[in-house]
């Protein structure tokens, strides 16, 4: 289902993007920002080249932005404030639809009718606004723990457990790391700090309210500073990573457990559950929903498009919309 959704969502907004690239001379151009990290970008590729295969009359340019979030959500930024003719299609983080839609940057999508049964309903209500859709789900994200089998054959249930495997990690040929996560100053490292405040039972709001100042948020603060500066499994160095910095040190086999997003385990592996490491050697990975130690997050992407084009008065678009089959 969620393959399906995705590639019905792209579609969608592609011919929902068609009218902005109108040309009487030659195919539509419709330009597309992506992130190029991981096979994000492989499979969009394949997905693209079906669309333009059904569809000859649109062309689609990708443009490649930054893979941090918070330089790509400062871009987009600019380019909506300014009024810019392109992109005809952004790519939204799951927590920007509102902003934007409150901003009057991207449109509302009532109009052309999509199909939105078979996406999972909390997706659907997260791209709301004022009771308008503003945009489609294209993708979930799951906060995973991802460990070497070779060195630990199950994942931690608590973070005792995990703090003991790590340290013992250390003790190994090649190990730099015990564990690792995104800390630097961008929402990587809130979505890190939502994961140890679920393990201890926090939470951010509870209705209208902000609680984030409890009890469990300042045992999560605690748990996420010691294990760089009391129990020495994380390095000082992730106060400064990404997603990159996460996986480069994974593939290169420096470290024995990772917590990050699914991308993690797709980064150059030969089938899935591998990973490729230095010297041409493979070792097998497990992966789980990241649980007590820490808990999982839940992100996302999401297609929408500027109110800066005109694709709301174009029928072409609603034709194709209608009458393609999805990617």
């Amino acid at each position: 289902m969620g393959d399906r959704c995705a590639r019905l969502a792209l579609a969608t907004l592609l011919a929902v993007g068609a009218c902005s690239g109108a040309s009487t001379t030659g195919p539509i151009v419709i330009t597309f920002p992506i992130s190029a990290l991981g096979a994000e970008g492989q499979v969009l590729v394949r997905q693209l080249a079906r669309f333009m295969a059904e569809n000859p009359g649109i062309k689609v340019e990708q443009r490649v932005t930054p893979d941090a979030a918070d330089q790509k959500h400062q871009l987009y930024v600019q380019w909506l404030n300014a009024g810019a003719s392109d992109p005809d299609i952004l790519q939204l983080d799951v927590i920007w639809t509102p902003e934007f839609a409150a901003a009057g940057w991207i449109l509302p999508l009532d109009e052309f009718r999509p199909d939105t049964a078979d996406f999972f309903p909390s997706t659907i209500a997260a791209n709301r606004w004022q009771d308008s859709l503003y945009a489609l789900p294209w993708f979930i994200d799951v906060g995973m723990l991802y460990w070497r089998t070779d060195l630990m054959t199950e994942p931690p249930a608590t973070f005792e457990d995990l703090v003991r495997e790590a340290r013992r990690a250390k003790q190994q040929p090649g190990i730099r790391y015990g564990f690792v996560w995104q800390g630097a100053r961008y929402e990587g490292l809130i979505t890190t700090f939502l994961e140890y405040l679920g393990a201890y039972g926090g939470r951010i709001l509870d209705g209208g309210r902000v609680v984030v100042s409890s009890d469990a948020g300042r045992r999560a603060l605690t748990e996420m500073l010691d294990e760089i500066y009391g129990d020495g499994i994380v390095p000082s160095a992730v106060l400064t990573w990404h997603e990159e910095e996460t996986r480069f040190a994974f593939q290169n086999g420096e470290l024995q457990v990772a917590g990050s997003w699914q991308i993690l385990g797709g980064a150059d592996a030969g089938r899935p559950g591998r990973v490729t490491h230095r010297g041409h050697r493979r070792r097998a990975i497990g992966y789980q929903p990241a649980h007590r130690a820490p808990r999982g997050r839940l992100g996302g992407d999401r297609l929408s498009h500027p109110a800066g084009t005109d694709a709301g008065t174009c029928p072409r678009s609603r034709a194709v919309s209608y009458s393609s089959p999805p990617l």
